[in-house]
């Protein structure tokens, strides 16, 4: 893949290397970084199988995930993902919990999605998130998107919070504004 770094104002968004692989499984050990994940259950290094879980585990490796690092020291913040198929792309995100409340994810998620609608060309940017996960739907009203749906799933070993349902964001191409 190519490697492309988008600056923005205070980070440097780059595609995961493997190098990154230690500071990506560190975020998944914060209980309250996999809260609304799996209820803050600690994950292997090595999961038996990655591609059964129900969310993103990245090891540094995986091309639509983006690393978020400070300009000015170099440290990781977290990461941001998209994942595009045809003209929607679904973006997510998950940073450090010592990262929180400054505003790194949206302006890391902002950057992701002017990418997205400029140089890729979709049409459609989707988010979803638990009812119950005010920080992260916050995020995604920054960034311009509304809410469309929420669903209530069957969740074979429920969350606390499952109850309020899964929400749904979309952001429409001629809606966004750089």
């Amino acid at each position: 893949r190519s490697i492309m770094l988008i600056l923005t104002p205070r980070l440097h968004v780059r595609p995961v290397q493997p190098a990154d692989r230690d500071e990506l499984h560190r975020l998944e050990q914060d209980p309250e970084v996999m809260r609304y994940l799996n209820g803050g259950v600690s994950t292997p290094l090595e999961p038996a199988n990655p591609r059964a879980s129900p969310y993103l585990m990245p090891r540094g490796s995986e091309p639509e995930v983006w690393a978020i690092v400070k300009r000015e020291t170099g440290s990781f913040v977290g990461w941001v993902a998209l994942f595009i198929d045809g003209d929607t792309a679904e973006i997510g995100y998950r940073l450090c919990r010592v990262c929180w409340g400054q505003g790194y994810a949206t302006e890391a998620a902002r950057a992701i999605v002017a990418d997205a609608f400029e140089r890729i060309d979709v049409q459609y940017i989707k988010a979803m998130t638990m009812a119950v996960n005010t920080p992260s739907r916050r995020v995604m009203e920054k960034l311009g998107m509304r809410h469309t749906q929420t669903r209530h799933l069957d969740w074979s070993a429920p969350l606390p919070g499952v109850e309020e349902g899964e929400v749904e964001y979309v952001l429409e191409r001629h809606h966004w504004r750089p």
